[in-house]
């Protein structure tokens, strides 16, 4: 468990780190705040649930060799 939990922590902050290298000005209208931002934690936690299941698959299959 303590592991998933490290590999959640870890894919949030790479999961943050890529939303914020995009450019989602021309998706929402003007004066559209709110929904740019809960566009953003939604694409946030999508992005960082998949990978950390991903690395935990890997992590899984490498203890099992």
């Amino acid at each position: 468990m303590t592991v998933k939990l490290c590999l959640y922590a870890f894919s949030f902050l790479v999961s943050v780190f890529i939303v914020s290298g995009l450019n989602i000005n021309g998706i929402f209208k003007k004066n559209r705040i709110w929904e740019a931002r809960v566009f953003i934690v939604t694409f946030i936690i999508i992005i960082s649930y998949i990978l950390q299941s991903f690395l935990y698959d890997i992590v899984t299959m490498m203890n099992s060799l």
